[in-house]
């Protein structure tokens, strides 16, 4: 007997537990809320107490919350300076973060200088 593999992407190419498009369609997608959002991200679900495990209670994303860092209850995104781990210059010279920055310290995105030697390091 065969073992029928299920598809995980929709016909959209997207998780189908989080395709917004599909749920638009009236395709039922578990992780998305009435309010066409992530429910684990979703601060009127919180609030409905139908999602928002990622809201805290300080009204934001519990990983990139300064506050929840200095508690111990999240900021896992905060690094010990209190900026953003991807972003923060220190982390970067000491090799422990900062990995959104160029060889010039500015966000790769950003630089002019990479944009225009076309490099990103």
């Amino acid at each position: 007997m065969k073992k029928v593999i299920k598809s995980k992407l929709c016909c959209h190419s997207v998780d189908k537990t989080r395709c917004i498009e599909c749920y638009l369609m009236g395709i039922p997608c578990s992780s998305i809320c009435i309010h066409t959002r992530q429910k684990y991200h979703c601060k009127e679900c919180k609030i409905l107490g139908l999602g928002g495990k990622n809201i805290c209670e300080h009204d934001r994303r519990r990983t990139d919350c300064k506050e929840c860092k200095q508690n111990g209850t999240g900021g896992v995104s905060i690094c010990d300076h209190f900026k953003n781990k991807y972003y923060c210059k220190i982390c970067k010279i000491l090799g422990i973060g900062g990995k959104g920055l160029c060889n010039h310290y500015i966000n790769k995105s950003m630089c002019s200088k990479c944009k225009n030697k076309k490099i990103a390091n």
